[in-house]
């Protein structure tokens, strides 16, 4: 693919924006760079030339094109995500006066009812005694798995010290690097204990709580094969580990009819997904909607406010670009021409420093001078003068970075609302909101390094609250610009999220809508209408 095409440097651009300034993790800024190589692929084979031959239909053409290759219809729903937030950014960039992508729907995505086991059959599985150290660890596997609802992969992943409060609780480590805890039922406590009295017998892989009778942690598919073995032996038919997870949900909803909780247990970034694992006829969904969704239910009066900065308080993408390029220019007068390379070269490279040091993935100021670092090896060799070289470079990126214009009326409203509140920033970003005067009306500012999680995680509020052990999430207001990271990560929390939307976007989150506003001088008031609500 000829480099030179006119769409591929503002991909380049793109992919290069959605990492380094909106932060977006290694595998997303893949996937999106992915699906746009297929649509330049598809543009070049239509013979486009220019922005203005991309009309709407040549976008619904490549949409459809997708759907003929047979590619999964959630696979097209990514592609078509991708494409739209490029040409937002060629939008907002003046490279276009329209996207095209506008009005264009990917196909609807099916439904389908997962595989159940019934109570009685779960009963049946797990009535054996166990014979032998192998089966004392699968019982320990299939409790647990029932008892929380693990998928197959966190069940492998769980570490002998992931366990806390005597058992009661775990952490796990799932999609998307989210922590969160679960509880675990006496059945499983007691056949995990079993296990690893057995367990301490055998010299085992370090920390896995599952291992083979060699030691080595147990592999999914080496689950996957014990549970269908299980199952045969227990006269029932072959089971999967998913069906367990699916067992779980749907025995927790029919007897609670909490699905915020079963979301929450269940690790999903979206209500809509949790709603896949039930059985349910669409009123009682309905019911059990009002009941749990944070915005169904009347708010408990607002204790705590936290705001996202960039692209909430400024607009980031100009600071960040300018920040790069000054700090660069100061290195090439200190020490003569760097070689940057392509983005291509730099998302993989960061993606070998993270696997190196997986702080690296939450901590952007320590990778970003781990990059400066990587570019100077060759060019200065005494250790100590490199480390100076990029001490010096980091500080005058800093200091670009924090050289940002304010929306209009963020002072004037957060100087309000601080009489009234305790204010707090969590971010992903390295922006100190306490080198700006707006700082003092703060009582805290947590980043992802902080917690190591990106924002705003279950992990970033959990430590906000440290400070009002009387607050709950539902008491608690986010605002921020991001509908993925910032207005979604709070409502599947239960938090109250407001959507600062003066970009005029659409909302396309399965979320509710959120509310949202695009002038700052409209937030108080949205605020004071809630409390009038309650």
């Amino acid at each position: 693919m000829s480099s030179d095409y006119f769409v591929s440097k503002d991909v380049k651009l793109y992919i290069d924006y959605i990492s380094e300034v909106k932060n977006l993790s290694i595998n997303t800024s893949s996937s999106y760079n992915r699906d746009l190589q297929k649509l330049i692929k598809y543009l070049q084979l239509i013979n486009i030339t220019n922005y203005s031959d991309i009309s709407d239909d040549v976008c619904s053409g490549w949409i459809g094109n997708l759907y003929s290759l047979d590619i999964n219809p959630r696979s097209i729903q990514r592609h078509l995500s991708s494409g739209k937030g490029f040409f937002r950014f060629l939008k907002k960039n003046h490279r276009i006066d329209a996207s095209p992508f506008e009005l264009v729907r990917a196909p609807k995505t099916p439904s389908y009812l997962p595989e159940v086991l019934s109570p009685e059959s779960v009963e049946q599985l797990l009535n054996f005694k166990p014979d032998g150290p192998l089966e004392l660890r699968d019982l320990a596997i299939v409790e647990l798995m029932y008892s929380s609802g693990l998928r197959v992969s966190e069940t492998a992943g769980v570490d002998l010290d992931h366990f806390e409060e005597e058992m009661s609780f775990l952490r796990i480590l799932g999609k998307g690097s989210k922590t969160r805890l679960v509880p675990l039922g006496r059945y499983a406590i007691n056949a995990i204990k079993n296990w690893v009295y057995e367990r301490s017998k055998y010299s085992g892989e370090s920390g896995a709580l599952f291992i083979n009778l060699k030691g080595s942690r147990l592999t999914v598919r080496s689950i996957q094969l014990r549970l269908k073995r299980l199952a045969t032996k227990q006269g029932l038919p072959p089971i999967h580990p998913h069906m367990l997870r699916h067992s779980f949900a749907t025995h927790m909803l029919e007897s609670s009819g909490d699905l915020r909780t079963i979301q929450e247990l269940l690790g999903h970034s979206s209500l809509s997904t949790t709603q896949i694992y039930t059985k349910l006829d669409y009123q009682h969904l309905v019911k059990i909607y009002d009941k749990a969704h944070p915005r169904a239910k009347k708010m408990k009066d607002i204790k705590l406010i936290t705001f996202d900065l960039d692209d909430t308080f400024w607009d980031i993408e100009p600071v960040i670009i300018k920040a790069e390029m000054e700090t660069r220019h100061w290195l090439e007068e200190r020490v003569g021409v760097v070689e940057w390379g392509s983005m291509k070269d730099l998302l993989s490279f960061r993606k070998e420093l993270i696997l190196k040091n997986p702080i690296l993935e939450w901590d952007i100021s320590l990778l970003r001078k781990e990059i400066y670092r990587d570019k100077l090896k060759n060019i200065i060799t005494d250790d100590l003068e490199r480390e100076e070289v990029v001490e010096e470079s980091y500080k005058i990126f800093i200091d670009k970075r924090h050289d940002v214009t304010f929306y209009e009326g963020v002072f004037d409203a957060i100087k309000q609302l601080s009489k009234r509140y305790p204010l707090g920033v969590l971010t992903n970003g390295n922006a100190d909101i306490f080198k700006f005067d707006i700082g003092r009306y703060f009582d805290f500012s947590i980043c992802s390094s902080d917690v190591q999680s990106n924002k705003p995680g279950k992990a970033h509020f959990i430590k906000a609250l440290e400070g009002y052990k009387n607050i709950t999430f539902n008491e608690v207001v986010h605002i921020g610009d991001d509908q993925v990271n910032d207005v979604c990560g709070a409502q599947d929390l239960g938090i109250n999220a407001l959507w600062f939307n003066n970009k005029n976007a659409k909302w396309d989150q399965d979320n509710a809508v959120p509310i949202e506003f695009n002038q700052w001088n409209k937030c108080i008031d949205i605020i004071e209408k809630i409390n009038e609500s309650k």
